[in-house]
């Protein structure tokens, strides 16, 4: 069931056996214990322009999908500054671009880091983890399977960040005002 939840699109399988699976949450996708999967359903003309003019920071419609979980119509576009590239782009989806209002899983936001800058994959993770562990509030990151357009195309291996913004002040600080530095 897990298989056609993570590759079978809307197909989800018996009910019987989606009852006793958990819902997934926020927590779930961040906590980095699998490799997970994610599918950004976005029009070919419209990754191969974002690759094009990655430099831009234009916003393309996708639809983002994570273990059956559908967010229609949210946003995408290339993020970064140094590590902006045409081959494996940073993305920030933004659900709620063209949705007043909509939210996956309780975020406006999440960042897919192309990891492009760090061959080992694994140091803003490691480096997340240890701020946390030390009592400092840090970004929750996990690596995830991403793929685009309709036909599935492998992207590559992502690390899917929690977004540093008012919610994730408010949650780790208990108020959303002041500088975010």
């Amino acid at each position: 069931v897990r298989a056609a939840l993570l590759c079978g699109g809307l197909v989800a399988g018996p009910a019987s056996a989606q009852s006793t699976a958990t819902a997934p949450t926020l927590d779930t996708l961040l906590d980095g214990s699998t490799v997970t999967e994610i599918w950004l359903h976005v029009n070919a003309k419209d990754w191969e322009d974002l690759r094009a003019t990655y430099r831009e920071g234009k916003y393309y419609p996708t639809d983002f999908e994570w273990q059956g979980l559908r967010v229609r119509n949210a946003g995408i576009r290339v993020r970064g500054r140094t590590s902006r590239n045409d081959r494996k782009p940073s993305l920030r989806v933004d659900f709620n671009r063209y949705v007043t209002g909509q939210e996956f899983l309780g975020v406006k936001a999440l960042v897919l880091n192309s990891l492009w800058m760090d061959p080992s994959m694994l140091r803003d993770r490691l480096s997340m983890t240890l701020f946390r562990k030390m009592g400092i509030p840090a970004p929750r990151q996990a690596h995830v399977r991403v793929y685009v357009g309709a036909n599935r195309e492998f992207a590559g291996v992502y690390a899917a960040v929690e977004e540093v913004n008012s919610s994730f002040l408010a949650a780790n600080f208990g108020e959303d005002a002041g500088y975010l530095y």
